[in-house]
């Protein structure tokens, strides 16, 4: 062992601590930049193997009924690859042993096993034996939330007649990788949600669809032709009442997958960047003072004949050597961590098999990412030692700083300080760098904590604000058809409803120039209570009269406001007329892009005089239950909804997610603020030891010396907390800004209380800091120091 790599080793011994506070900040920021990469190099790689295996559809047409020669015509259009028509149809659902309904979707399969687009991968049981309509293939996650088995039966209510079904398999499928119903959702609700794969005997019989479909899917040779596809396939299904037409990327499962990838993409860029140059100044702070440190034993190898490149080296090999460590550490805890998002992603994501593995390209990019940030920590010292002269390194080092400080010229104030601040507010003032470096890292361990917060308090104010503010109805009941306005007053009769509003849902094309959305426009009664909508200002809107008003996002999409003119257009049904309308309102609204209308005039629009679809129900106090399960068999009923059991599933949902998430962010934000605190105080103390050491001889205690460093450090972790917090929320606000999709927006929202404990939080996390390095403080040899020479 050569004598440099001798003084390395005992350099790294004696400041042990410093070295594993630089190698812990850097192992935090390879964990997260390997498990973040990780998690989503493999939820693509999972997700793009079961498309290909099971053959996710390109594109998805929603009709009323599509003659099958119809749909086979679709297969004529140059670029179309294959299309497969089918029936899709939401049901009301029961299992056995419960009389609280749940929402099924019915979608069709060959009688006889053959691969087909959207295939169905067995976890367990078998395919429908042919000849036996009467069968089913559950969804896994409907069936492990309500315990349903191979061979358990489960009923459905299909065109009013309820239907008896043998479940024959558990299965998943591409399509529903993400189980949701619809965009109203944000989370799966698995005891809720279900979906039923039947021969396609089953709707012939049940539903009348024999040589008929209401949906269909297709493949095409180049996606990037999808538009234009879809517009001929529109052309060429006019008459069949084609409701909407959904590219892959747009369609709900696909695109939440999709979206979760590049959010862990561009989180995996972002993190452990400032991970990493949080090391780097800490290893600028600490290796510069080495440098200073060992002056005269630089001075003394130049002298012996060691080159400005060899001790140069020293320093970067000791910074390399950290990173080595701290990547090292990195990549372990980073394949731990990115084996805890895999498990999270399992609970949301339905795969066949979730790939984990460690990709080649994540370690090369660590560790060229650790090697850079040792690098530029280390530079800066290995210049300063390639600069110092073997004479000049025999006497002390000139004093950087000789003047007053610009606080001192305030008298009344200076004259005011304590000896003891005197002291301190001097230190900071001659070693801003180093005082930058402590109050950058606090405040970006304050601002990684706070963002967590904020993002929960920002979901859950969406939420109240969603089902308090907008949707006040205890119970949403969906039919099959549209009904007379008699429907709404048989629903008010129910014994335990208070109160009962109409309501019709219908898909429209929304068009302002050569900009389109397809949307549902819902209509509701002007004297309605239970769904109440809200302008950008939070005041309420009364819908009424003629006109549309638009959700703040739907209006943004199409780039209209206020008393612009749209084009509208049935998606389905007899009615195909367009109708130019104006645009009464814009309001706020957090799920979805929805466009509202009075009841009666859209029911006009719709050539009938009066229909809803749908009725909003305010109950009793714990008549929901009761309601629902007498609600089972009332005839063109298709779904029950629950308001307050949607709610309670969701904020169950979100406490798992709070405690992973809080997890992650109490722990990297407590190594961000430990090490900068203790590198920082290890490093004044060296610095500092004759001047306390001198303190000491004068009579002060070892608690007042301590204090001079402890108070030191609180006063730039205050700084720190104080800028942190504004720059949390900062972030905060542009991090859920970059989460807006076409499903929700999550406005920016922060309980005072996210402030306060992410305050005290980081604050005992400097308190720890404190402890840690009382040891030395306490231990301070007054008589060696001082017989040291300056």
């Amino acid at each position: 062992m050569g004598v440099l790599n001798r003084k390395l080793y005992r350099t790294m011994l004696r400041n042990w601590g410093q070295a594993l506070a630089v190698a812990a900040v850097m192992l935090c920021g390879v964990a997260m930049y390997i498990s973040m990469g990780s998690a989503f190099e493999n939820l693509q790689v999972t997700r793009d193997t079961f498309y290909a295996e099971y053959r996710f559809s390109d594109f998805f047409v929603s009709a009323e009924r599509v003659p099958s020669t119809a749909v086979r015509r679709l297969e004529t259009i140059p670029g179309v690859r294959e299309v497969r028509g089918r029936v899709v149809q939401d049901v009301n659902l029961n299992v056995e042993d419960s009389d609280q309904p749940r929402t099924g979707r019915l979608i069709s399969m060959p009688d006889r096993r053959i691969p087909v687009l959207n295939d169905v991968h067995l976890v367990s049981g078998r395919y429908f034996d042919e000849g036996r309509p009467n069968q089913t293939i559950l969804s896994e996650q409907f069936a492990a939330a309500n315990d349903v088995e191979v061979g358990d039966a489960v009923s459905v209510l299909v065109e009013n007649r309820r239907h008896t079904l043998r479940v024959v398999g558990i299965g998943i499928s591409p399509e529903y990788v993400y189980m949701i119903p619809g965009l109203q959702s944000l989370y799966p609700i698995p005891e809720r949600f279900g979906v039923l794969w039947v021969p396609e005997s089953f709707t012939d019989m049940a539903m009348d669809m024999r040589g008929a479909s209401n949906d269909i899917i297709g493949t095409v040779d180049d996606p990037r032709e999808l538009g234009p596809i879809l517009d001929r396939i529109d052309a060429m299904l006019d008459g069949y009442g084609v409701h909407a037409t959904t590219k892959a990327e747009d369609q709900i499962s696909n695109m939440i997958v999709s979206e979760e990838i590049n959010q862990m993409r561009a989180m995996a860029r972002v993190i452990p960047t400032l991970f990493m140059g949080i090391a780097a100044a800490i290893l600028l702070v600490l290796l510069n003072r080495m440098v200073r440190q060992e002056r005269t034993e630089i001075g003394l190898l130049k002298a012996f004949g060691y080159s400005n490149w060899t001790v140069s080296g020293y320093y970067v090999r000791y910074a390399l050597l950290l990173a080595a460590a701290g990547c090292a550490g990195g990549v372990a805890v980073g394949q731990w961590l990115a084996r805890g998002l895999g498990e999270v992603y399992v609970l949301y994501f339905q795969f066949p098999a979730l790939v984990m593995q460690l990709h080649p390209n994540l370690l090369i990019s660590a560790i060229l990412i650790s090697v850079v940030s040792a690098l530029l920590g280390a530079l800066s010292a290995a210049r300063h030692a390639a600069a110092i002269h073997p004479a000049e390194s025999m006497r002390p080092e000139a004093p950087r700083h000789a003047h007053r400080m610009w606080l001192e010229r305030f008298a009344v104030f200076w004259r005011s300080l304590s000896f003891t601040w005197k002291m301190i507010v001097r230190n900071v003032g001659r070693n801003q760098f180093r005082a930058v470096i402590n109050v950058g890292g606090v405040m970006m361990a304050t601002g990684l904590l706070l963002i967590g917060l904020v993002f929960i308090d920002s979901v859950y104010h969406m939420m109240d604000f969603q089902f308090r503010e907008v949707q006040r109805e205890d119970m949403r009941i969906i039919f099959t058809t549209e009904l007379p306005e008699s429907a709404l007053r048989e629903m008010a009769r129910f014994e335990g409803v208070r109160q009962a509003e109409p309501m019709l849902q219908y898909p429209f094309e929304l068009r302002s120039g050569w900009r389109t959305h397809d949307t549902a426009i819902l209509g509701f009664a002007p004297d309605g209570e239970l769904r109440r909508l809200l302008d950008v200002e939070g005041q309420p809107v009364r819908i009424e009269g003629k006109g549309v008003i638009l959700s703040e996002a739907l209006a943004r999409e199409l780039q209209v406001s206020a008393g612009d003119t749209i084009e509208i257009e049935p998606l389905m049904g007899r009615v195909t007329r367009k109708h130019d309308v104006v645009v009464r309102r814009v309001v706020q609204e957090y799920l979805g892009m929805s466009a509202y209308m009075d009841l009666e005039m859209l029911s006009r629009l719709l050539e009938t005089p009066y229909a809803i679809n749908a009725v909003l129900l305010r109950v009793e106090e714990g008549a929901a239950p009761r309601l629902s399960s007498v609600m089972n068999d009332v005839p063109a009923m298709a779904t029950v909804e629950d308001a307050e059991q949607n709610r309670a599933d969701f904020e169950e949902t979100m406490a798992e997610n709070i405690v992973l998430t809080s997890t992650f962010l109490v722990g990297f934000a407590g190594v961000i603020a430990f090490s900068i605190i203790y590198n920082s105080t290890v490093v004044s103390l060296l610095e500092r030891q004759r001047e306390l050491a001198s303190l000491r001889v004068l009579g002060f205690t070892k608690q007042e010396v301590g204090a001079i460093m402890y108070q030191e450090n609180f006063l730039l972790g205050g700084l720190g907390i104080l800028v942190g917090l504004p720059f949390g929320a900062l972030l905060g606000r542009s991090f859920l800004r970059t989460l807006d999709t076409e499903m929700y927006r999550i406005p920016y929202y922060a309980e005072t209380s996210s402030f306060v404990f992410t305050a005290v939080l980081v604050a005992g996390f400097i308190v720890l800091a404190n402890l840690a390095v009382r040891r030395r403080i306490q231990r301070l040899d007054m008589v060696e120091v001082l017989k040291s020479r300056e």
